[in-house]
């Protein structure tokens, strides 16, 4: 086909949001409570939430230092996290600066919030 005509450009960038914990409890409270009213409040769009797998990570420690190797404990810690897809436009951007402010100024203890473009 020659002479194709390209699909137009999308008029704006992605900017992600990734919320990861080690408590799921945590990212669906901040998730419901926070970010779903803000938001609201704030204009903003939200493209996609992505749940991702969570990460699995085994721990084992001997009990004893010294002697008895097969006696040992294992642990597990579990990492959740969460992707969401934030359109980014001309018109959007100082939503988007004031929506990023607040969530920073309101990151509850066992959380941890970045965005990335």
């Amino acid at each position: 086909m020659v002479g194709g005509s390209n699909p137009p450009l999308n008029t704006f960038n992605i900017l992600r949001l990734v919320i990861k914990s080690f408590n799921i409890q945590v990212i669906s409270l901040f998730v419901t409570k926070k970010i779903i009213p803000l938001t609201k409040i704030l204009n903003v769009k939200i493209l996609e939430n992505i749940v991702l797998p969570s990460k699995k990570k085994k721990i084992t420690i001997n009990k004893s230092p010294h002697i008895f190797s097969k006696s040992k404990e294992q642990f597990e810690l579990f990492e959740f996290s969460r992707i969401f897809l934030l359109p980014t436009s001309k018109n959007s951007k100082l939503n988007l600066i004031n929506f990023e402010k607040v969530l920073k100024e309101n990151i509850p203890v066992g959380l941890s919030i970045k965005f990335e473009k």
